[in-house]
């Protein structure tokens, strides 16, 4: 429809005043599904603003990459899902080695890392995918994609509860997975609608 039509302004108005109104809501009412005293940790924020930032990008990306792997490699859905896995599986095995260096490395370091090398790793897929490229090219990208994504998650969770108190942990914790799945949603939504916007075509 475009960015100027009045489907689309009128979509994002409602978005900011039911977003508006949550809010309110949330500062009044005794009980709050998502307390916003929360915020006022620097630490839970910013843990929530890696995670919402991260999934958007990466899984975003993801998204593109399976489309381009059916559209312009010819592969069937499943046989781009399976091609995607040293992506997508490896913060399987990345994330509980996180997980134990942790207490040693501290969660920064873990976090600056990963989220590095999901960038570098972006970077390397743009220069690989042009016309004629090899999905073997591309394999060590998405293993360096999975682990950056292994060494944020893990951490990343640790970083959500690090100063809050055993009784907010459930709150924070549903909180913080609430923000990625919206990242998911966003990251795809975007990055399509930039892609197309710019002209962009798989074939």
């Amino acid at each position: 429809d475009g960015w100027t039509s009045a489907t689309v302004l009128g979509a994002h108005l409602a978005a900011v005043v039911l977003l508006a109104a949550f809010v309110v809501r949330e500062l009044r009412t005794p009980f709050p599904v998502m307390p916003l005293r929360l915020f006022r940790s620097r630490q839970f924020s910013l843990a929530k603003v890696i995670g919402l930032t991260f999934t958007l990008g990466m899984m975003g990306a993801v998204f593109l990459l399976s489309q381009y792997l059916q559209i312009v490699m010819g592969y069937s859905p499943f046989e781009a899902g399976l091609r995607t896995l040293p992506w997508t599986a490896a913060p399987m095995v990345v994330a509980p080695i996180a997980g134990l260096l942790a207490p040693r490395l501290g969660v920064r370091t873990l976090l600056v890392t990963g989220l590095v090398l999901q960038g570098l790793s972006l970077l390397w897929m743009a220069s690989l995918i042009v016309p004629g490229a090899t999905y073997g090219s591309m394999v060590p990208a998405f293993v360096m994609a999975g682990a950056g994504m292994g060494l944020t998650f893990a951490p990343n969770a640790t970083a959500v509860l690090a100063d809050m108190p055993e009784a907010d942990h459930g709150t924070a914790s549903s909180t913080n997975a609430t923000l990625r799945e919206i990242g998911v949603a966003l990251g795809i939504a975007l990055l399509t609608a930039v892609f197309l916007g710019a002209g962009g075509s798989l074939t």
